[in-house]
């Protein structure tokens, strides 16, 4: 992660998820997926008063995966996509397994099924990162169980599960 010095594992860990991005994600039950969810459309309807409260206008989508947020059909309603939906002018998103390293400070720092990814001696420098990324608003939600993903080297891709309590 660009700025930010991961541990060795870390660093390892990054590279994995690159591999996934490029051949997919083998799942438990063998099956392979892409690496192309948008994973806070299942969040949308919760975070878009907050997102319009705050006059968001300006989103760091951190660790995006395969987000794309001009696509239409986020909301299959209206078929809008995520930028019409919550309103906002400009997203960059950060996705180190896809090459896209820049960071810049947003109104809102947006960091979905993203922390579970990440080896636990990193968890305290990213999540320091986010705060540091957010001028008003940051939005996080973590899955706080095992994956259906595995790693290429057969580890559950969730490498760091605990409890809600805990994060």
């Amino acid at each position: 992660m660009a700025g930010l010095k991961l541990s060795q594992k870390g660093s390892d860990f990054i590279k994995f998820h690159e591999e996934m991005a490029f051949k997919g994600v083998k799942r438990q039950d063998g099956q392979i997926n892409t690496y192309n969810d948008f994973q806070l459309r299942k969040f949308r309807n919760l975070c878009k008063n907050q997102i319009s409260s705050e006059k968001i206008k300006t989103i760091l989508d951190y660790g995006g995966g395969g987000s794309d947020w001009d696509a239409p059909n986020f909301e299959p309603k209206t078929n809008q996509s995520a930028k019409e939906f919550f309103q906002i002018q400009d997203v960059h998103t950060f996705e180190p397994a896809r090459g896209l390293m820049e960071k810049k400070k947003a109104d809102c720092v947006v960091c979905i099924d993203v922390l579970e990814h990440i080896f636990i001696e990193d968890i305290p420098k990213v999540v320091s990162e986010l705060f540091s990324l957010s001028k008003k608003l940051l939005v996080v939600n973590v899955a706080c169980y095992k994956s259906q993903a595995l790693l290429p080297n057969g580890d559950n891709a969730h490498i760091t599960v605990r409890s809600p309590d805990w994060w």
